[in-house]
């Protein structure tokens, strides 16, 4: 899913429709003052919320090497719990940390309506 011409709010979300994923997507405003990606699809992606739950983290924009990334996902009685990390956490950096970047990430993950817990 495209993500990097767009700057959603720091946060976590939990997206189970496809009028939840559009407000969220056109809330967030084009990430820089120029668009860098002019023949990008600006359409809402599509998701298929009858199969899928829609997973968003964001930090919101930053250095590009702290890009939160899913490491598991796990169902742990009525609870859907999502583990991210981000290479802050390991200390790791390349050239990458030089350029500011929207910080988020995208999962979809089987539809349920069980609560999800995002554990860093």
């Amino acid at each position: 899913m495209p993500s990097a011409y767009r700057a959603i709010p720091s946060g976590t979300y939990v997206l189970r429709s496809a009028a939840e994923w559009q407000a969220l997507w056109q809330a967030a405003p084009a990430q820089f003052p120029g668009d860098p990606y002019p023949n990008a699809d600006k359409a809402t992606p599509a998701v298929d919320f009858s199969r899928h739950t829609l997973i968003v983290l964001s930090l919101g924009s930053g250095v590009r090497c702290y890009l939160p990334q899913v490491t598991r996902v796990t169902e742990q009685g009525v609870l859907r719990r999502v583990f991210w990390k981000t290479n802050q956490d390991t200390g790791t950096t390349t050239s990458a940390c030089n350029y500011l970047y929207p910080l988020v990430t995208l999962i979809t993950v089987p539809a349920s309506d069980a609560p999800v817990e995002f554990m860093r």
